[in-house]
């Protein structure tokens, strides 16, 4: 995932795959790029709605966004794995109570906005009608339910499938 813009005021973003090469560059001779790169693993088959998704961030994805950033930089420290440029990020020593899980909670609803929003732009593109994507979802949560009767299921379990 690729986020650019002033850190005031953030801009585009673009989802790249797994060993893409990226190169930036600043539109501007006299100012920075202000670009920044996270990189997350995702197992969820809704990750394909966003594969090579680029659009501009609506307010309230903004607003993740920069919830999920304040909660990393103050639960979160890079750590450099190699010499390539790639760093990880590790609790700190002494990070504010459930940090690590904020940010997980901040980036999931950042993703699932960014798929709403896409599908709201055009539902037609996944859906020939809302109806029939929230007919899908009820259908899909029908059968999981349906397969699992008899197991112990969580909402963990729902959403991943």
């Amino acid at each position: 995932m690729y986020w650019s813009g002033k850190p005031e005021d953030p801009g585009d973003i673009l989802f790249h795959e797994p060993g893409e090469i990226t190169k930036t560059q600043s539109v501007s001779e006299t100012e920075d790029a202000y670009v920044y790169f996270v990189s997350f693993t995702c197992n969820s088959k809704a990750m394909e709605l966003l594969k090579g998704y680029k659009t501009h961030l609506s307010q309230k994805a903004k607003t993740l966004l920069d919830n999920l950033f304040y909660e990393a930089n103050h639960s979160l420290i890079k750590k450099d794995d190699n010499d390539n440029g790639i760093f990880s990020m590790v609790p700190k020593a002494h990070a504010p109570i459930g940090g690590q899980q904020m940010c997980k909670i901040y980036m999931e609803a950042f993703l699932i906005t960014l798929i709403r929003e896409q599908i709201e732009q055009n539902p037609n593109k996944f859906f020939s009608s809302k109806e029939d994507y929230y007919s899908a979802i009820h259908k899909g949560i029908a059968e999981f339910l349906k397969n699992k009767t008899y197991d112990v299921v969580t909402i963990d379990d729902i959403c991943q499938e």
